[in-house]
């Protein structure tokens, strides 16, 4: 079975999405224009922080890969936070860090079903606001302890605690 949905959780400030099965690329096409039209409906300045879970995700073919992977990336840039993945690949081009609507990112949790995966990525490139998780329970858990206005770095010199 197939889910890929996006959930605005206006109380609490946390958009949860998520892909689980085997997912097609028409599917990551859909699943992105629902993550962007849940940041569309976000008044302009607002605060989110994103739960990002991919607990059973298995693309169907690599173009589903391919669009799924960038679609993430994208939006943090584009919302005031930069990628820490970006610091995985020495050829990742530096994304442009922008705050699209005054629309900020507080705080980012990636929940995947590979721990290796998933403890080699916050080792390497965990930070306060951004995190990585095999279990979405405890991601959420730590976003919710988050501060609505945490700290968002737009570059890796950007190192110097909350503003």
């Amino acid at each position: 079975m197939t889910a890929c949905t996006t959930t605005w959780h206006a109380e609490t400030g946390l958009l949860v999405t998520r892909l689980t099965g085997t997912v097609s690329a028409v599917e990551v096409t859909a699943w992105r224009d629902g993550l962007h039209a849940a940041i569309a409906g976000l008044p302009d300045g607002a605060r989110f922080k994103l739960l990002y879970d991919l607990v059973g995700y298995e693309p169907a073919e690599l173009a589903a890969h391919k669009a799924m992977r960038e679609v993430v990336p994208r939006l943090l840039a584009a919302h005031g936070m930069r990628p820490a993945v970006t610091d995985l690949f020495d050829d990742a081009p530096e994304p442009e860090v922008t705050a699209t609507r005054g629309i900020r990112c507080a705080g980012f949790a990636n929940v995947h079903h590979d721990p290796a995966k998933m403890a080699r990525y916050e080792a390497e490139v965990g930070r306060p606001d951004q995190r990585f998780f095999t279990d979405a329970a405890e991601a959420e858990r730590w976003l919710l302890g988050l501060a609505p206005t945490a700290h968002v770095r737009c570059r890796p010199q950007d190192d110097d605690g909350p503003a």
